[in-house]
Parts: structure tokens; C-alpha cells; sequence
């Protein structure tokens, strides 16, 4: 169901308001403490449980958890007031991470306890990324400021996704139990944030309950809602298995890439730095693109590029690994990535209906949580069996070919 929805008008956009800084710092700070939560619990289960069975471990208690609570978590986000859902779920995480802290401190370390505090402060944070991507639709005053928006929190979140690990290797250094007290900190001052934002983000939009029994009543049918609504979107249903995908190469491609650069190279260290940096660059020139230039006058070419000149990309850095030109092909798969992130929350925010949104993301969060740990395990074996090469390769085609059916799509490319 495609319907052309214009967020609510405020007297003055978030963009203008005083408080974006906070708000923008409360999901920098609170991404950062989720990657710097799963880098330390890596670590530590790769130490004590070693490499295979540490993933495993590790890859099910934080992706399950989302999976399994999206269709009840996206019915909330959208019946229960968002921007109280915003600070609540990291008071949530702040009070379970320090509670972490405390008790691997006083009671000891153990692996059960560590799968279970893993699957706790994924569950009490379930709810906050499907409720800020909801939220900016509707607080935002125009379309155009809905994509501004988008860009700026997309870089936060590329900004957190470097913080994170830094901050994870220097706390684990000191013990997981000082990078849980690091973690329960990013999220007492995301808290602290929102809650001075409050105003700012209060909506124009129908009143909500703040019964949480009220808002869980029927849940199912609802989110049976939300599925069908997915599905009748002609975008969405273009869109839907290269999403997932991007997420699952993305994975399998910086596993296997240390691999090929020893192969390639005896500066390979170097390497990985300077092509990593190379897909962040693409990506932020993307944002800048997609906030300044494209996105406004035709989202659908965006969507409908995006997979098959990622995969193209990368089928081309496999085939010829030498890092140069790897280098090369990295930044031109980052630049639709960074694009095409924008383009997808954008079109949700703005023709999805407003009671939708909440499941249409929620449901996004969790198949691209389910495929994401798939990408190391394709990746690693097809690099075990052949070569890290011909991994980039087969991760490449995949995507590029699985890609063709947006690329073909003419209804999408018409997409405003």
C-alpha cells in the first residue's frame, strides 16, 4: 500500500530546533554503545571459547533476540508514544549494562551469564531504532528535511560504527567488565539527551496510549498489518531481498578481506586500513549526494542502482585483486551505499503510512539481522575451499545478480 504521506508541520523543523545537536549526539552515543557492547562480548567469547564456536554463540544471542521480538516491538513503536520509547530504551540499557558490570564483577565471569546478558540488552533495546527511523517522518516538517535528517543520523551511525570497537579494544583491555561500564555510560548520556529533547521531538501526530497493556492488545493481527502492507508496497517488494543481502556481503567482505590482502600483499595491514577508508569515504560522499543533490527528484533510480552496482563493484575488485584497484572499486561501492541508505528510510518515512511505519522497520531490522551472520560463514568457506578472491567474487555476483530484479523494474525507477 503506496500512499504519498506528508509529515506532520511543526513551527519550526528539528534541523532549526536548538536540541538537534542532542538529538543527534543521543544516537551517536547510543550506536556507539551498541557496536563497543558487541565488540568486547566478541572478543571475550573468541578468547574463552574460541573462533567458531565464540561466533556462533555470540552471532545467535545478539541477532535472535531481534528477530524474534520484531513483529510485538514494531506493533509498540507504533502505539506507543516514540519519543518517550527513545529515552526509555536506553534508561532500559543503561540500567542492564550496569547491572552486567556489577554482576560479572561481584559474582565472576561466566560464558551462560554472558548469553544472557547479551540477550537482555538486546531485548530492552529492540525498540530503538525502529522508533527514531518512525519518529523523523513525522516530527520532521517537510520531505526535505525528512532526508536531512536521515543523512545526518546515517553519519552518526558510520561515526559510531569506527568509536565503538576503538573504544571496545582499549576497555577490554582493563576487563569486559570496564566496557560494560563504558557501554552503561554512552547510554545514561543518550538518555540525558533525548530527555532534553523531549519537546522537540513531541509530533503533531493522533494521540497514542502509554498503556503498554492497551498497546500490546491484538498485537498479532497487527503485525499481520504491517507484513501485508510490505508486501502490497510494489518498492518493498523490489527492494526486500537485496536489503538483507547488502547487510550479508557487507559482513562476508570485511572477514575475508584481511585474507586477501596477505595473499595479495605484505603491506596488508596498510591496506585494509586505506580500502576501509575508502568504502567510509564513498559511503559519506553518498550521504552528501543524496542530501544535497539526487534524492529530492527521483529516490527510484537510487533504489533501483543501488545492489547491482554494489555487486558489480566488488565482482570487480574479486576478479582482479590488486589493491589499488580495489581501492577504487570500494569507493564506487560505497557511494550507492551511502545514497540508497537515505533513499530507503526516506521512502518509508514518507509514503508509508504514519501507524505503519514502526512494523514496516521493525520487520526490516530483523531479516537483516537474521542474514547478517550468514555473510561470515558463506564468505570463510568458499575462502577455506578456494580462495579469499574467488569469496569477493561469488559475494559480488550474488549481490549484482539479485540486484537485477530493482534494476528492471520500471515502476521503481519512476519512484519520485
Amino acid at each position: 500500500m503506496t500512499t504519498t504521506v506528508h509529515p506532520q508541520t511543526a513551527p519550526s523543523g528539528l534541523l532549526r530546533s536548538r536540541r538537534f545537536l542532542s538529538v543527534w549526539s543521543a544516537q551517536t552515543l547510543s550506536a556507539a554503545g551498541d557496536r563497543l557492547f558487541s565488540a568486547a562480548v566478541a572478543w571475550y567469547a573468541i578468547m574463552h571459547l574460541g573462533v567458531t564456536t565464540g561466533v556462533i554463540v555470540v552471532g545467535l544471542a545478539q541477532f535472535l533476540p531481534i528477530a524474534i521480538m520484531a513483529p510485538f516491538t514494531g506493533v509498540l513503536v507504533d502505539r506507543l508514544p516514540r519519543h518517550w520509547l527513545l529515552a526509555g530504551t536506553d534508561i532500559a540499557r543503561f540500567a542492564v549494562s550496569l547491572a552486567l558490570c556489577l554482576a560479572f564483577s561481584t559474582i565472576g565471569l561466566s560464558t551462560p551469564l554472558l548469553v544472557i546478558g547479551i540477550v537482555v540488552l538486546r531485548v530492552t533495546g529492540v525498540m530503538f531504532e525502529p522508533a527514531l527511523q518512525s519518529h523523523i517522518g513525522t516530527v520532521a516538517s517537510d520531505e526535505g528535511e525528512v532526508l536531512r535528517l536521515d543523512a545526518w543520523l546515517l553519519t552518526s551511525d558510520m561515526i559510531s560504527g569506527m568509536l565503538g570497537p576503538v573504544l571496545a579494544g582499549i576497555a577490554v583491555t582493563a576487563g569486559i567488565q570496564i566496557a560494560l561500564l563504558v557501554n552503561s555510560l554512552t547510554f545514561l548520556l543518550s538518555a540525558l539527551s533525548l530527555i532534553g529533547a523531549l519537546r522537540a521531538l513531541t509530533d503533531g501526530s493522533p494521540a497514542r496510549t502509554h498503556s503498554l497493556r492497551a498497546a500490546a492488545g491484538g498485537w498479532t493481527t497487527a503485525a499481520r498489518e504491517g507484513l501485508a502492507a510490505a508486501r502490497q508496497d510494489p518498492a518493498m517488494t523490489r527492494l526486500a531481498p537485496t536489503l538483507p543481502l547488502i547487510d550479508l556481503v557487507e559482513t562476508g567482505v570485511l572477514l575475508v578481506l584481511p585474507a586477501l590482502l596477505i595473499d595479495q600483499s605484505t603491506h596488508g595491514g596498510l591496506w585494509y586500513g586505506t580500502l576501509i577508508g575508502s568504502w567510509f569515504t564513498g559511503r559519506l560522499l553518498g550521504l552528501l549526494l543524496a542530501r544535497r543533490f539526487i534524492v529530492r527528484t527521483r529516490k527510484g533510480i537510487l533504489l533501483a542502482l543501488n545492489a547491482f552496482i554494489q555487486g558489480t563493484a566488488l565482482l570487480a575488485a574479486g576478479l582482479w585483486p590488486a589493491p589499488p584497484w580495489m581501492m577504487l572499486c570500494f569507493l564506487i561501492v560505497g557511494v550507492p551505499s551511502g545514497c540508497a541508505s537515505v533513499c530507503v528510510n526516506a521512502y518509508i518515512q514518507t509514503r508509508i503510512e504514519e501507524n505503519l511505519r514502526g512494523r514496516i522497520f521493525a520487520l526490516l531490522g530483523a531479516v537483516v539481522a537474521l542474514s547478517m551472520p550468514l555473510g561470515p560463514v558463506i564468505s570463510g568457506l568458499v575462502a577455506h575451499l578456494a580462495s579469499p578472491a574467488l569469496s569477493l567474487v561469488v559475494l559480488g555476483a550474488v549481490l549484482a545478480v539479485v540486484g537485477l530484479s530493482p534494476l528492471t523494474s520500471r515502476q521503481l525507477w519512476q519512484t519520485p
